[in-house]
């Protein structure tokens, strides 16, 4: 009858309240699918076509380390660019949310271009012999240890938000996972901005020996 069908769509609904939302958000299938997707399928894919063009120039240009390095970063900032501005026009109506969005987007930034930076070394050394020999392998090398960072950055923020949802549901259960994902988050930040001026100022030096 039209009664049962509309008592059954009632009971099909899609979550709308903030606590059914956050219950939905700790279940193991929705934690195992959210870990696969940004955790390795995402990281994957963003990684292998960030720096795509470098493999291209590189016919033509064979970029120093450091040279490689920056213009892998240049491809890092300019996704990121792109993914920001994505995510951030789905809370262009809240400016709370458009702030919060914002300083998020400012710290996977310099992720991003850490990430990107990486890889450019790995296209240098595909590219460019040293002392008479390709180490091409090196490409996929520096390929995997970004993937990995960016994977683990991925997963912490999946974790902290697993802290948040269990905080709603029961403030005491949550309280720990969401303090240790705000400490992992904080040494990955660290990591990654020291990185991006380190790795740069060590090649320069080794160049000047």
């Amino acid at each position: 009858t039209a009664k049962s069908k509309a008592g059954r769509f009632a009971c099909e609904r899609p979550p709308t309240d903030e606590s059914e939302i956050m219950a939905v958000l700790v279940s193991p299938l929705i934690l195992i699918t959210l870990g696969l997707t940004l955790g390795v399928v995402a990281p994957l894919i963003e990684e292998l076509g960030k720096t795509l063009v470098m493999g291209v120039m590189g016919i033509w240009v064979k970029p120093s380390q450091l040279t490689a390095f920056l213009w892998g970063a240049a491809c890092g900032l300019g996704f990121a660019w792109f993914e920001g501005v994505s995510n951030g026009a789905l809370a262009l109506g809240e400016s709370a949310g458009w702030a919060g969005s914002v300083g998020v987007r400012f710290f996977a930034t310099a992720m991003h271009a850490l990430t990107s930076g990486i890889i450019g070394l790995g296209w240098a050394a595909y590219w460019r012999p040293a002392h008479g020999r390709y180490r091409r392998w090196w490409l996929l090398f520096c390929y995997a240890i970004a993937a990995a960072f960016h994977g683990l950055w991925n997963l912490n923020v999946v974790f902290s938000l697993v802290g948040v949802a269990m905080s709603a549901v029961s403030p005491g259960l949550g309280s720990a996972p969401t303090v240790l994902g705000v400490i992992v988050q904080g040494g990955l930040i660290l990591v990654a901005l020291g990185s991006i001026f380190s790795i740069p100022a060590v090649i320069r030096r080794r160049q000047q020996r």
